[in-house]
């Protein structure tokens, strides 16, 4: 999956809705334009953060695995399985998860909820 794909997939995932994408004459003009579901910034539109480079969206995304109510814990434990794959893709990797990036993490994230799309390049540590 491409960054662009990886970060509208995310975006989905914490409740970001498209709107509409805008062109321009330039190769950078071109952009997406989405809508949060945060109460607080209701009717503004915006870009979408950059998962895959920004450790600090990456966290906010990584939120979601977090059970949220009592009948989100008989679902299997999310964040468990997350972490058991960002080990997988950086094993032998010095430092391991803890020094995994965010392109790495969004993987991890895509793949614990079977949202990646097979025979893409992987973010492997290493």
């Amino acid at each position: 999956m491409n960054a662009n794909t990886q970060n509208a997939a995310i975006a989905r995932i914490c409740g970001w809705t498209f709107l509409k994408e805008f062109y321009g004459n330039a190769p950078d003009a071109t952009w997406s334009a989405w809508k949060t579901n945060n109460v607080e910034e209701c009717g503004r539109t915006h870009r979408l953060p950059d998962f895959c480079q920004d450790l600090n969206a990456m966290h906010m995304a990584e939120l979601v695995l977090e059970p949220k109510s009592p009948s989100d814990l008989d679902i299997p434990d999310r964040m468990k399985i997350y972490r058991c794959t960002l080990e997988a893709l950086c094993v032998g990797h010095f430092g391991g998860p803890l020094r995994a990036n965010a392109g790495q993490r969004a993987e991890a994230l895509l793949r614990t909820l079977d949202l990646w799309e097979a025979g893409r390049p992987s973010a492997r540590c290493g």
